[in-house]
């Protein structure tokens, strides 16, 4: 039953918050300063020789010949926006489109130029990482409840095929970090309450000793959801260390987990639904309790090294998951263990440059599902098996260090294994089996450095395995692995420009790509299977596309940036009735963008998106309606609290104009329940206590 006065997280969280008050910072080491005035070069144009870590540190946004993008969140986004879903955080970068499904139970739905639109649950077809931790599986799979949204303070998004970097589901590459160390101790708080009885407390610090640096970071929230059926209660903690050990040695720490003891699954509706009452759940669903109970913890340790044949980096992981997640067609338990080792050596003192590594990671999934009796409560066990997937890979890359002109390439080939132990052997017959894919993936680039922009082109490549849970998904309804299901493979052409214009404080990113993927896995639901999804392969589709951002800022107070999507993508199909229809999930056009006005005591934002109508089946039989979305807010950039410490208060309101729309759809669904409502108008107020800079 969920009952948020049974919490016990809720104290956990608040013994935790007051414990970073008490370890990071010590009172009497600060000194009062005065509000701090707008960053006046808040927009930089210069182009980054920084290390793109989305990949793999082999290039920089200076010499990187594909799409790649990295954002910083600035002190004022940090604490002024709410944060709840990722597409707060990084809905505005060009070719991604995150989907807020308002739907705890399944997850942000994202995509990369139409990578991971088939998505039913989680994200599909991308790798993200999160401080150096993939996130997702040898499998394929990503689950991203680990991170709360609230504490990314950077990201970097590799918008085209990357399996050469990463592997599996390399359609694109999002690497995610909390880092935002100090140079003196530092901790802060925030809460905050509003719309459909949203609740959060959140809480972070930060301390260097000597040359070494830490930070701590938790959280607990607590939400009945714009829909029935959709509380969420959920509480993460995490952390991590930088230990500078000597000038060629570095080590990264970091750790999270996260506790969600109780999250309900409204479901989809019809398009009658959706119009009659766009907050209702779908009665299965509530007649099923249906939602999902996680726990996840991970951990990872990183090593730089500088040697005398380049830079060495290893990193070692593990997680560790249980999930019971109760549907309408079963109630199913997953118990996860992962682990896995990355090592690369690069070396980019001369004028050619190079990099190898390996890669190798085995996931252990503990499978269990139950049939229900009349009143949905569990009965008779329908499977029991163990499904493991081993992982092992190598990649090289070469290139040219020249100042204005460069050429790059490599390889990666991957070695997958799927095992599956069949312990219940329904009927005497047993289920197990194995599937063994393989893939090679080779990426070349060329681009040019000159008058403050890059030019570039690209061919890029990627794979996606079946998941394990869309193999043991059999349409015929028994256990063990699909045997009919392949990986699908991506072919990838891209060319673009990017940089900026010093005197005019304009930055821009435009590009247009290509891309061709064969062996197509399509969602499609049966009346045998209600609301489960299955999968197969179906021929392939073509996505064309441009996509571009452009931010100006023509007074230090004042920030704008536009962008834009253009995605044209469409089947190739045997079948008459799909060959060159759209490719469900995904708006032709997408228009984003926001304006900041920062007096030096205040900040003003406008947050706008626009996005076209789009198909909810492959047989383009139905779409959603267009919609234009307005989010306002405002907060103070600190008002005295103590002589120590300001306060930051903060009003966000979403939807402002009341726009009904659906935020995302499930694709091909079963009975014409496509349609996942986005919420109504919705206002945020909260407020961050903060210690000031002592450093002025």
């Amino acid at each position: 039953m969920y009952n948020r006065a049974n919490c016990p997280t809720y104290l956990l969280t608040l013994a935790a918050l007051f414990f970073l008050l008490l370890l990071f910072v010590q009172p009497s080491d600060l000194k009062a300063q005065d509000i701090p005035e707008p960053d006046p070069d808040t927009l930089d144009v210069q182009l980054d020789q920084v290390q793109i870590q989305a990949a793999r540190r082999i290039h920089t946004e200076e010499t990187a010949p594909f799409s790649v993008n990295r954002m910083t969140r600035s002190i004022d986004e940090v604490r002024f926006e709410p944060a709840l879903s990722l597409d707060q955080v990084i809905g505005d970068m060009p070719g991604v489109w995150v989907n807020n499904r308002e739907n705890y139970a399944l997850g942000e739905r994202m995509s990369i130029r139409g990578m991971g639109w088939r998505s039913a649950f989680g994200v599909r077809g991308i790798q993200v990482l999160l401080d150096g931790i993939p996130l997702t599986t040898p499998d394929g799979q990503t689950n991203i409840d680990v991170i709360d949204p609230s504490f990314i303070q950077s990201a970097e998004v590799i918008r085209g095929p990357s399996s050469s970097f990463w592997g599996n589901s390399g359609g694109g590459t999002m690497f995610l970090s909390t880092q935002d160390y100090t140079d003196y101790p530092n901790a802060s708080f925030r809460t905050f309450a509003g719309s459909h009885e949203i609740f959060k407390v959140e809480g972070r610090g930060s301390i260097p000793f000597g040359d070494h640096r830490a930070q701590i970071f938790t959280s607990f929230t607590d939400r009945d959801g714009y829909r029935e059926h959709s509380q969420f209660r959920s509480t993460r903690i995490g952390g991590n260390a930088q230990f500078d050990m000597n000038p060629d040695t570095d080590i990264f720490i970091t750790a999270s987990y996260v506790n969600s003891p109780d999250v309900r699954h409204p479901g989809s509706l019809t398009r009658e639904e959706f119009e009659d009452d766009p907050r209702m759940a779908n009665p299965t669903f509530r007649e099923a309790r249906a939602g999902k109970t996680w726990e996840q913890g991970q951990f990872g340790i990183t090593l730089d090294r500088n040697t005398t044949l380049g830079d060495l980096n290893g990193t070692f992981y593990g997680v560790r998951r249980d999930l019971q997640n109760p549907l309408p067609f079963n109630d199913i338990e997953v118990d996860r263990s992962l682990g896995g080792t990355r090592i690369a050596l690069k070396n980019q003192d001369h004028i050619i440059n190079y990099g190898i590594g390996a890669d190798g990671a085995i996931q252990r999934d503990d499978r269990k599902n139950w049939d229900y009796d009349d009143d949905f409560n569990r009965d008779e066990l329908t499977l029991d098996q163990r499904e493991t997937v081993t992982n092992a890979a190598g990649f090289a890359t070469v290139g040219t260090g020249f100042d204005y002109f460069n050429v790059s390439g490599g390889v990666r080939y991957d070695v997958l294994h799927f095992n599956n132990d069949d312990f219940l052997q329904t009927g005497g017959e047993d289920q197990s089996g194995d599937r063994l894919f393989t893939s090679f993936n080779p990426n070349a680039g060329i681009s040019v450095n000159a008058f403050n922009q890059l030019w570039y082109a690209n061919y890029g490549t990627s794979f996606e395995s079946p998941t394990t849970t869309e193999l043991v998904n059999r349409p015929d309804m028994t256990g063990g692995f699909n045997p009919d299901l392949r990986p699908e493979t991506t072919q990838g052409f891209e060319t673009g420009f990017r940089g900026g214009i010093a005197n005019a404080r304009v930055q821009y990113d435009l590009a247009a790509y290509y891309m061709e993927v064969t062996d197509r896995l399509i969602p499609f639901q049966t009346e045998e299977g209600g609301d489960r999804v299955f999968y197969r392969n179906q021929n392939s589709t073509v996505h064309q596309g441009f996509e571009g951002l452009v931010k100006v800022q023509p007074f230090s107070s004042i920030f704008m940036s536009a962008g834009y999507n253009f995605s044209n993508f469409v089947f190739e199909d045997e079948d008459p009735d799909i060959d060159g229809n759209q490719i469900p999930g995904i708006p032709e056009h997408r228009v984003f963008g926001k304006v900041r006005w920062m007096p030096t005591d205040w900040w003003f934002g406008v947050n706008y998106e626009y996005v076209s109508d789009y198909f909810v089946n492959d047989l383009n039989s139905e779409s959603t309606d267009p919609y234009l979305l307005l989010d306002l807010e405002i907060g103070h950039r600190g008002l005295p609290f103590t002589d120590a410490m300001i306060v930051q208060p903060f009003v966000k309101i979403d939807n402002v104009t009341n726009q009904r729309y659906s935020s995302s759809v499930n694709i091909n669904a079963n009975a014409g329940r496509y349609y996942e409502p986005g919420a109504s108008i919705t206002v945020n107020a909260g407020f961050t206590i903060s210690f000031k800079d002592p450093n002025g």
